[in-house]
């Protein structure tokens, strides 16, 4: 794993050569916020500059306040003015967090805000996904409306219990680091985020049915939702057993859909409301 950093404003000017010294490889700087171009990091241009010529990887983030899907359209076109032709390797980042207009919106909103943006991204050719803590992965947005998407998830913890996989972990934000005064946000990246070409691909296998033999993170979902609606699986352990079957045919039976046993599109939808 890959070890990195991500910074704004707040951290001041920064000894981008000490950083690389000290082994980070990467860096996710703050482009901006809200709806206006005019909101760019006044570091922004500088921290991407230094961090590039010292041979950090770089990445950005835009931080949120849409409560829907129209506030998260322009706040892509603000962010896509700010980058300009600028390229980040490590994606553009939708950061979406517990500020009073996201937290008043319904979740089914701060979904389609998450889609808008990134939706905005790939249509300008920009690989990127969704910055959120772990929590809000699972209780603040629909995560299998999610999945696919690059994430990069924050929780400060031992380890990442991300219901779907990421490719970067925020693991602190109380990190010390070499060149730079105060704390600072400390990553680790399991794997590039996908292009929007690549994604396509993912985004179709994410939204492949799950049934008995499946195996991962999305039927390691499946059974958690099955869980907290009462219908046994046994073990939440990512494999699609047959108590797994079992209880999506209780579930389908009670959701009055076809008892097949395959948590296929509409199944999925219906456990994501239910669980709502």
């Amino acid at each position: 794993m890959e070890k990195g950093i991500d910074v704004s404003r707040y951290q001041g000017w920064i000894d981008w050569p000490a950083v690389k010294a000290a082994g980070f490889t990467f860096a996710i700087v703050r482009a901006g916020y809200g709806r206006l171009a005019s909101q760019q990091d006044p570091e922004f241009a500088r921290n991407c500059r230094q961090a590039k010529a010292a041979g950090l990887a770089l990445g950005c983030y835009w931080f949120s306040y849409a409560p829907d899907a129209a506030a998260a359209k322009a706040e892509a076109e603000a962010c896509l003015a700010v980058l300009g032709k600028e390229t980040f390797p490590l994606g553009v980042w939708f950061d979406q967090e517990y500020v009073a207009p996201i937290l008043a919106a319904s979740r089914a909103r701060r979904t389609e805000a998450v889609q808008a943006f990134l939706a905005e991204m790939e249509k300008a050719g920009r690989t990127a996904g969704l910055y959120c803590s772990a929590d809000w992965l699972k209780n603040r947005v629909y995560t299998a409306q999610l999945a696919g998407e690059n994430l990069w998830i924050a929780e400060y913890a031992a380890q990442c219990t991300s219901p779907l996989a990421p490719c970067l972990w925020q693991h602190t934000s109380t990190g010390g680091v070499p060149g730079i005064r105060g704390n600072v946000d400390c990553d680790l990246l399991y794997r590039m985020p996908a292009c929007p070409a690549e994604k396509s691909g993912a985004a179709a296998e994410a939204n492949a049915p799950l049934c008995f033999g499946s195996t991962g993170p999305r039927v390691k979902l499946l059974q958690k939702q099955l869980e907290k609606l009462g219908f046994s699986v046994g073990s939440t352990d990512g494999i699609f057993g047959k108590k797994t079957r079992a209880a999506v045919k209780a579930f389908q039976r009670k959701a009055s859909l076809a008892a097949d046993g395959i948590a296929g599109p509409k199944t999925c939808a219906a456990l994501a409301a239910a669980c709502a």
